[in-house]
């Protein structure tokens, strides 16, 4: 997806759109109720809550976004701090 991103706004930001994307990490849902990440295991010690990645996506379709395109916004609570 990462590269789709990327490719997509290589070709679509001289068009005036800009395209980018949301890498979430563990969201709590009904699909994952039965899920076998331990949620203590992540740094903040629990899923996201789905409107926290809504959240992020709402930001991109304001004008406080206007000039970033590209780019992937990830959204795991930190899951991939090194």
């Amino acid at each position: 997806m990462h590269n789709i991103v990327r490719w997509l706004s290589r070709r679509a930001v001289g068009r005036g759109v800009m395209v980018n994307g949301v890498a979430p990490g563990p969201v709590r849902t009904a699909m994952t109720a039965q899920s076998t990440v331990n949620a203590e295991q992540l740094p903040t010690g629990r899923m996201a809550e789905p409107d926290e990645i809504a959240w992020t996506i709402a930001f991109l379709c304001t004008p406080a976004a206007s000039y970033l395109s590209g780019a992937i916004v990830d959204v795991n609570g930190g899951a991939l701090v090194g």
